[in-house]
């Protein structure tokens, strides 16, 4: 007879597995989305769409994907355009104005700040979203214990993660 091998899916802290699920299907079981009812001001209900989720599902929700937005957009470069044609024309009539060359001249400062900026912000953005994937992939793995209140992955390498810890070892 072959030697049995070991659940993967006992609590490594309390070797129990009544109270172990997939930490994925604790947040989506917590999360509720559904049209309610508000009482208005002069009587009657208004039918509002909202979501709901339980303290457990936001305690074991996943980690934020960081986002880069970049600050030069559309309308930056629309007003920077309009005020290089005002400018142009200005110098066209000899009739320059000192006070559109400052402004002229701040814009393109600002418009440098910006794009450093943004560089800095897209550098680091670069840093963290691999970090973020990584911690994805091992929070997607993770099990919860309700018994203990922790999680785990399946490996058993990892061991027992207290829930107030999972944030820092899902970027160990």
């Amino acid at each position: 007879m072959e030697p049995t091998q070991p659940n993967p899916l006992v609590c490594p802290h309390c070797q129990q597995i009544d109270q172990v699920s997939k930490v994925t299907a604790v947040v989506s079981g917590g999360v509720s989305a559904g049209v309610y009812a508000a009482p208005m001001r002069r009587g009657g209900y208004a039918a509002l769409p909202g979501a709901s989720q339980t303290a457990q599902s936001m305690r074991l929700a996943a980690p934020k994907e960081p986002v880069f937005r970049p600050s030069i957009n559309v309308w930056v470069i629309v007003i920077a355009s309009i005020v290089f044609v005002i400018l142009s024309l200005s110098f066209a009539n000899w009739s320059i104005d000192i006070v559109l060359i400052t402004l002229v001249c701040a814009l393109i400062v600002w418009l440098i700040w910006l794009s450093r900026r943004d560089k800095r912000r897209r550098a680091l953005f670069l840093t963290h979203h691999p970090q973020w994937e990584q911690a994805m992939a091992k929070w997607n793995a993770l099990y919860y214990c309700g018994r203990c209140d922790g999680v785990f992955l399946p490996d058993g390498a990892s061991g027992f993660v207290p829930i107030d810890q999972m944030g820092a070892f899902l970027y160990s």
